[in-house]
């Protein structure tokens, strides 16, 4: 009698658990039968709008009772920094927002974010690169879901440097050699393309040589942008085009479009660009034995290569009035389907680790694979504070600057100092620290996340 009745009690506890765990599912499924209909706007960047819309059919195919309207955010990365400004601080008509990494410190600020420990999401972080989780994270609450990944890297010609019995350079006078190797040779006309336009492509590049030669922006609490390794790195960068003449004379006026055309041209050796490399699946196949990819080389004071890694992360604004439906959106935009998705036919590099161990990835995009383990071995996150965005602005402004003859490095490196010296405050400065693996939080240790194991799929090129 006692083992029936046990028996009961065990059999009822499974139903309830199975109602706990499937009820959201199953209301965000419902939600739309009549006037509990479930609307909401996504915000995302107007480049993705063929692969959101190609998600979004997708997810109204197995979620009816939820209709999601697509709204593009305009403008390019650099135009979109002040609009993230103004719907932090102002409010938005949308729902869900897609925002670059660094910003969701800003959100969260201005107290724009749904907080989304109420849904559980910390519990789900382990299953994406560590960067990303950590981007998502603000005073060890959970701001933002990860979606997908942006590294800034260093392309290089395989053919070439390869084919010759060489490597892709380690440090930054293995780069200068090598450039003027296969410029004297008649092999291309310059050796190291960047974009040296006054934009965020500009700060990140800045921080890359900054981090390669073992500096920081912010260290021990301090601001560390007037550092000897912060000289040599903005030095360094002027003299790829002034003094060693490896990189175009009219660098400082390139932009990130410009300097892709020409490596892509074979008029480069060498490119520093983000993960978009290429516009079309047909020009990644074909580069795949005439292009290779490395991190930035390592500085005279620096231990190894360094790439900045960022992307973009999904936002809940606080004022929505559909925070499970807009929650079970996220769930899904970041889930195993929608990430493969992302990836096979957005090709956009996702945020989910298990999406790489599948053997479609590397057939169907053959640099994924190599830009993940170069994110997870020497990957920087872009600094989460709050006031990012003036943070790099400052710094293009005057590394630009320095690039095009303006101001000597000492000037630049005062400015620039004198101009984040409000823009990060010293609490901020105390609670987060520059680390390989990215912004850590202070005071406490991060959850450990150990590396995702690699399949025999190819992933470690």
């Amino acid at each position: 009698m006692r083992g029936r009745v046990w028996t009961m009690v065990a059999a009822f506890a499974a139903v309830v658990l199975l109602v706990l765990v499937l009820a959201p599912r199953f209301m965000a499924q419902r939600a739309g039968d009549g006037s509990d209909s479930a609307e909401l706007v996504f915000l995302a960047p107007p480049d993705l709008e063929r692969i959101v819309q190609r998600l979004l059919d997708d997810f109204h195919r197995e979620f009816p009772g939820i209709r999601v309207a697509y709204r593009p955010l305009s403008g390019s990365n650099d135009e979109r920094r002040p609009l993230d400004e103004l719907v932090a601080n102002g409010g938005t008509a949308a729902d869900v927002v897609a925002v670059d990494f660094p910003s969701v410190a800003a959100w969260q600020a201005a107290g724009r974010a749904l907080e989304l420990e109420r849904f559980g999401a910390q519990s789900g972080l382990d299953e994406f690169l560590p960067a990303a989780a950590r981007a998502v994270s603000v005073n060890d609450m959970t701001y933002g879901m990860p979606w997908m990944m942006d590294v800034g890297v260093l392309y290089y010609r395989r053919d070439l440097i390869e084919g010759a019995g060489a490597d892709p350079p380690g440090t930054w006078q293995d780069l200068i050699a090598l450039s003027r190797r296969f410029i004297d040779s008649g092999a291309v006309e310059w050796g190291f393309a960047f974009a040296g336009e006054e934009g965020d492509g500009l700060a990140r590049l800045f921080l890359e040589l900054l981090w390669a030669n073992g500096g920081r922006l912010v260290d021990d609490g301090e601001l560390a942008i007037d550092s000897p390794e912060a000289r040599e790195a903005l030095g360094f960068l002027r003299d790829l085009i002034h003094s060693h003449r490896v990189s175009p004379p009219d660098a400082a006026d390139w932009s990130e479009e410009q300097s892709r055309e020409a490596f892509l041209a074979e008029q480069a050796l060498l490119l520093r660009h983000t993960t978009k490399l290429w516009t079309t699946r047909e020009e990644r196949q074909a580069a795949v034995e005439r292009f290779g990819v490395a991190q930035l080389p390592a500085g005279p004071r620096g231990t190894g290569g360094a790439v900045s890694v960022s992307g973009l992360a999904l936002v809940i604004d606080r004022d929505t009035s559909r925070p499970e439906a807009a929650w079970e959106f996220v769930r899904w935009l970041t889930g195993d389907e929608a990430q493969r998705t992302l990836a096979l036919e957005g090709s956009r590099l996702p945020a989910r680790v298990s999406v790489y161990n599948e053997p479609e990835v590397p057939a169907r995009e053959p640099f994924f694979p190599r830009h993940y383990t170069i994110a997870t071995n020497h990957g920087f996150l872009l600094p989460s504070y709050a006031n990012w965005p003036g943070i790099s602005r400052a710094i293009a402004r005057n590394v630009h600057r320095v690039l095009n003859g303006e101001l000597s490095i000492d000037e630049a490196l005062a400015r620039l100092r004198a101009e984040l010296d409000p823009l990060i405050p010293p609490q901020a400065r105390r609670e987060r620290r520059e680390t390989p693996t990215g912004i850590e939080l202070g005071g406490g240790e991060w959850p450990g996340r150990p590396r995702p194991p690699l399949t025999s799929t190819g992933l470690l090129l």
